[in-house]
């Protein structure tokens, strides 16, 4: 599974002009995003699905990978991409029956590696057999967080907010620019 973190973008409806979050995401998908994970933990398992139909339906124009926020069985039924587990979530080894032996891991930091490291264990004992990692700022402080390259973990992708030491150079470690999407939102509306 590929998928494109150069922009991620989380839902939250309430942040949405008028609530309308279909047509935000719309929005962002025609900007270029390709991943989206739909995050709004308020909703009734009814309501989630129902929204998650729609959003799979127009994520899939697009091309772009569709995630869920803790339930494991909405992304099934609507065949998202993948799932967000949190603390509160089923556990992984369940998720697993559901999701297959691939998993995305998506964090805001790798500083040591420790956090990393025990979620990439977890998921290994849940029958995980690949995982890719996403972290917005790859600091790779010391050498603890190579030992995430024996857990499984094929690709770590992190953006530019953190400058990679240059002995990390490699085609595991992939550095993506912030400055695009950057551009993009300062770029004035209806310029050409």
């Amino acid at each position: 599974m590929k998928i494109d973190f150069r922009v991620y973008l989380l839902t939250d409806r309430k942040l949405c002009p008028g609530g309308e979050i279909l047509e935000t995401v719309e929005r962002a998908l025609d900007g270029g995003v390709r991943a989206v994970q739909l995050r709004e933990k308020d909703l009734s398992g009814r309501e989630l699905f129902r929204l998650a139909e729609r959003m799979r339906k127009l994520t899939e124009g697009y091309g772009a990978r569709l995630l869920i926020n803790d339930r494991a069985d909405v992304a099934m039924g609507v065949g998202a991409d993948g799932v967000h587990l949190g603390v509160l979530s089923i556990p992984p080894r369940e998720a697993r029956r559901f999701l297959g032996p691939q998993a995305v891991i998506v964090d805001d930091i790798l500083d040591t590696g420790g956090t990393l490291i025990s979620a990439c264990e977890t998921l290994r004992r849940a029958g995980v057999q690949e995982i890719i990692v996403m972290v917005t700022h790859g600091l790779f402080t010391g050498s603890l967080w190579e030992r995430l390259w024996s857990l499984g973990v094929g690709r770590i992708y992190c953006t530019d907010t953190a400058p990679l030491p240059p002995r990390l150079a490699s085609t595991r470690i992939a550095v993506l620019s912030v400055a695009p999407l950057l551009c993009d939102y300062l770029a004035p509306r209806g310029a050409g």
